[in-house]
């Protein structure tokens, strides 16, 4: 199977990416699960590295696991990877060597049940791409919302979290984040819990972005993302917990990061799995992604 998101909006494609590796995993336990990224290429071989990796993770056969996942990241997006093999291509020409090669290597899995190949790209594929949203494959364009389109997303999403918002509450919101998708998230999940249930207004909106205790907390699931000083994390965590901030919450709105790498959104989904099958509770894996 082939699945291509791409898309401006970051926050969306990684929010459709993890929904796929959650279902994935729930689904393949002891699948295999690896990322390239091809934006390490550089001029000379870094392109053909990463993508000989690809091939090798896709023929090798392991006794452990039959179903594998390739996630891959700026295949086009990089014109070391476009020109491919070092040739001089122009990025939208149907010729490129890149392409072609990733044509082969790809095109008997387009219907596997065995391999599923995920691309993750900030735009939609250029002509010497296109092969990859033909169907069987499946794809979804993530661009960044605004106007009406942006207003009926921000009332789905308040009434998929159980939150009513009087127009003037919406027009509010649409206008305070505009295209940042990720804030606008972060903001919902404040009135959610400062008022689940109910009709919000205008003024319940501005009180929400007013209290000062929610700096701390976005400030500090901001952090889980990257390293940092270990024991200043788990005194930030430990005033969260100590204030009556719930563990669950903590970590949805780590998990809906708008700038989490595919890595960390994997480790997310990892533990996401964890918890609901009983291995662990929110406060352990709190205290394991500060650990690191």
């Amino acid at each position: 199977m082939i699945i291509s998101l791409y898309g401006s909006d970051t926050f969306l494609r990684n929010r459709k990416f993890k929904k796929i590796i959650e279902a994935y995993l729930v689904k393949n336990p002891s699948a295999l699960i690896d990322k390239f990224d091809f934006s390490r290429a550089k001029p000379g071989n870094g392109a053909d590295q990463e993508f000989e990796r690809l091939k090798e993770f896709i023929s090798n056969r392991s006794i452990f696991a039959s179903k594998k996942m390739a996630v891959l990241s700026n295949v086009w997006t990089d014109e070391n990877v476009l020109r491919g093999r070092g040739t001089k291509t122009k990025k939208d020409d149907s010729s490129s060597p890149a392409a072609k090669d990733f044509k082969k290597l790809l095109a008997p899995f387009f219907e596997s049940k065995e391999l599923t190949v995920v691309f993750l790209e900030s735009k939609a594929p250029l002509a010497a791409f296109k092969f990859i949203l033909e169907k069987p494959a499946e794809h979804e364009e993530f661009e960044e919302l605004s106007g009406l389109k942006l207003k009926a997303f921000i009332k789905k999403e308040a009434e998929e979290s159980g939150l009513l918002l009087s127009p003037d509450a919406l027009d509010f919101l649409a206008y305070s984040f505009e295209s940042n998708i990720w804030g606008l998230e972060t903001e919902l999940q404040k009135l959610l819990w400062l008022k689940p249930g109910s009709v919000l207004g205008l003024a319940d909106v501005k009180m929400a972005g007013d209290y000062s205790e929610s700096e701390n907390l976005f400030e500090f699931t901001n952090s889980l993302g990257y390293p940092g000083n270990v024991r200043a994390k788990l005194y930030s965590l430990e005033r969260l917990l100590f204030s009556g901030e719930d563990p669950r919450k903590i970590f949805n709105i780590f998990a809906a990061g708008r700038y989490l790498s595919p890595a960390m959104l994997l480790s997310a989904a990892d533990y996401d799995v964890a918890v609901k099958s009983g291995k662990m509770d929110y406060g352990e894996v709190l205290t394991d992604l500060v650990l690191g």
